[in-house]
């Protein structure tokens, strides 16, 4: 399969097949319409919290990182624009998928005698190391360490790698992809075990992004890794 190359807008048709209905404001980064996952973004409106971090959290117009640090152990949550985002337990594909690049990405820079760090929730990205924006990508590559502490990473990783799921899909696909851009990734993955496809942006400074969508069989390069290629049926069924 040939990857169809894409410039992607902030309001426009998904590559998985839903429409993609989330306007942003350019300053506050916060959606102005909303989008076609019944629930998926609900708790994006300011004061408002999902059912499962209700019982633990205080309904306020604004949440921290202090918030998020006050969480109970098991307890996961993201935070975008001072409003938090409860994440569910993944499935067993998620975690395979999730695992099976680890490894790979892993031996690759081992093997290589590489300098950059991969890591796997839960890790946390702080992009603007700011206490409004905190993130656990599913796979994290850095390659500048001085950015990482026992905290996390403080500042833009290399590249972000999310397998999304119906319920995530608008936030990775919209708000978050917009976060990473703006932080200075470089290169950003989408992976969709539903309908076996992957979308990969890769941003420079200045220049529009670029995005090129492959199916699972497709051996898909790594922009940060010239000779580093992978497979997602590779990871899921040898």
């Amino acid at each position: 399969m040939v990857p169809r190359r894409t410039q992607a807008s902030r309001a426009s048709e998904s590559p998985f097949g839903e429409e993609v209905l989330y306007v942003y404001n350019d300053e506050t980064m916060k959606p102005q319409k909303p989008c076609n996952y019944r629930d998926a973004f609900k708790e994006g409106k300011a004061g408002r919290l999902e059912e499962p971090l209700a019982k633990y959290l205080t309904v306020k117009d604004e949440y921290t990182i202090e918030d998020i640090y006050a969480l109970p152990e098991g307890v996961r949550a993201e935070l975008i624009n001072g409003q938090l985002y409860y994440m569910a337990t993944p499935t067993r594909t998620h975690q395979r998928l999730v695992g099976e690049m680890h490894l790979t990405v892993a031996n690759y820079i081992r093997a290589h005698g590489g300098k950059c760090e991969v890591y796997i929730p839960p890790f946390a990205v702080y992009p603007f190391d700011d206490d409004k924006t905190y993130l656990e990508p599913d796979l994290t590559v850095i390659c500048d360490t001085s950015k990482l502490d026992e905290r996390g990473c403080h500042g833009a990783p290399d590249w972000v790698v999310e397998v999304i799921s119906p319920s995530t899909g608008s936030k990775d696909m919209g708000i978050k992809k917009s976060k990473y851009q703006a932080a200075g990734v470089k290169e950003y993955w989408l992976i969709h075990p539903e309908k076996k496809v992957v979308i990969v942006y890769l941003f420079k400074e200045g220049e529009p992004e670029e995005a090129a969508i492959y199916s699972f069989d497709d051996t898909i390069p790594c922009s940060i890794y010239p000779d580093l290629s992978i497979r997602p049926s590779d990871l899921l069924w040898h």
